[in-house]
């Protein structure tokens, strides 16, 4: 932080590397910044730890794991008609339904109405339901393993609730919060993931 306030100089990405225009790119080894979404990531390069994809009747995406030292992010992206839709999350543990307010019946219901009428409020905040359906994780390209997923926006589009169930584990719900694609920049290294 002080060194924001003194207007110290935001590091060099790596010397072998080039600019990338889309995350979508993404190979372990790799490396991003993210801007404008939080203070203490303007000076985080992170590095591609994992990449991961998802499958499931909504459609498909993906998701980065970077790391930059003790800051650990998710980031994740849309692969349906471009990169449009960009989302990052602390990889903070994540909290269960009940410190939201949540019950396993409200899931139940909100996955049996089915119906982008219904929300939830948090801390004054209404969060509206997107979807929910199970879902194939890919982890690292992976075989799938499958869980079922809530989804829910903010009214401001401007953060996610996402709540996962996997068999035989409690309720996980994260928040994320959207950004514009251009604020995340790829770095490629040259030569691909094996240098």
């Amino acid at each position: 932080m002080l060194g924001s306030l003194f207007g110290r100089k935001k590091k060099k990405p790596p010397v072998d590397a080039s600019a990338s225009e889309n995350i979508r790119d993404a190979e372990k080894g790799d490396v991003f910044t993210v801007t404008g979404h939080a203070l203490d990531y303007e000076d985080a390069y992170f590095e591609v730890k994992q990449v991961n994809r998802y499958s499931g009747a909504p459609g498909s995406w993906r998701e980065v794991l970077g790391s930059d030292g003790e800051n650990r992010v998710w980031v994740s992206w849309s692969e349906e008609g471009g990169t449009q839709y960009v989302t990052v999350c602390p990889d903070d543990r994540p909290m269960g339904i009940e410190a939201l307010g949540l019950t396993e019946a409200d899931m139940v219901r909100l996955d049996e109405e089915h119906s982008i009428s219904n929300y939830i409020t948090l801390d004054g905040t209404d969060f509206y339901y997107r979807f929910s359906d199970e879902i194939t994780l890919h982890e690292g390209g992976g075989a799938g393993q499958p869980f079922y997923m809530w989804d829910m926006v903010s009214e401001d589009d401007t953060r996610v609730l996402t709540i996962d169930k996997w068999e035989g584990r409690p309720f996980e719900a994260r928040f994320s919060d959207v950004v514009p694609p251009e604020n995340v920049t790829l770095y490629k290294q040259l030569g691909g993931p094996d240098g």
